[in-house]
């Protein structure tokens, strides 16, 4: 017996189909995985920086308060602001307080940088969590397309190809057969 003429000669479209929607299906859950757990271990970094920013953004805060309170309540009582009694007089000499005010200045400098750092980390963490979303969806799209392109590859070559190939090498076993007992 011979195939049919009306479908493909060639079984090689649907075995095609089915090893492709097999291996898609294999791989949208395979790759995804390794790149979320890659994206997870990103967003963690960057919250650490987040964190580690804001700390040094708070230390350098309450620094330079400290720092500028007393360089303004020094420049008072240097101008003849009256001290209060439960408060020490300290002086301060002129490189002191010039120290006190670049010391300021880099403090500043540093909590800008690290306010730049720190949104820099928080706009790069809110992209990887919006972008491990997509990745997300788009694994389910394609286990579902390789899901149903595999069972149709995988129909289709049963169906449409391997029925009659076996029918054939079943009539060919039972020729070879009948023709070996009649030889006997």
């Amino acid at each position: 017996m011979t195939t049919p003429t009306f479908f493909p000669p060639t079984d090689n479209l649907y075995k095609f189909c089915a090893l492709l929607g097999s291996i898609m299906v294999i791989t949208s859950f395979y790759y995804p995985i390794l790149y979320l757990n890659q994206v997870s271990s990103k967003i963690q970094t960057a919250n650490l920086m987040i964190d580690k920013n804001e700390a040094i953004f708070n230390f350098s805060k309450d620094k330079m308060k400290t720092l500028l309170q007393i360089l303004n309540n020094t420049i008072d009582y240097q101008n003849g602001k009256p001290r209060p009694k439960d408060k020490v007089e300290i002086l301060y000499s002129n490189d002191d307080l010039k120290a006190m005010d670049n010391e300021i200045t880099n403090l500043t400098k540093e909590l800008k940088l690290s306010q730049a750092e720190k949104n820099y980390y928080v706009d790069q963490a809110n992209f990887l969590s919006s972008f491990k979303w997509f990745v997300i969806v788009l694994m389910y799209l394609l286990a579902i397309v390789g899901i149903f392109l595999a069972g149709w590859g995988y129909r289709n070559w049963y169906n449409k190809i391997q029925i009659f190939q076996d029918r054939e090498i079943k009539e060919r076993l039972g020729k070879e057969q009948e023709s070996k007992g009649t030889l006997m």
